[in-house]
């Protein structure tokens, strides 16, 4: 993590990668791409996946 950036409510998991969060991103569009109605469902998903865990 960058200097003076403090983990919080907008930061992912320590051990979630750059690579990981452009992965996760091409398989949601992938994903929605003919069901975009989903995608606020899958994001949701996605996103508390990648929150940190308490």
């Amino acid at each position: 993590m960058r200097e003076g950036v403090r983990p919080g409510r907008h930061t992912p998991r320590p051990d979630v990668t750059v690579s990981d969060l452009l992965r996760l991103t091409h398989a949601l569009s992938v994903a929605t791409e003919f069901a975009p109605e989903d995608t606020g469902r899958l994001l949701s998903f996605l996103l508390d996946g990648i929150r940190p865990q308490h």
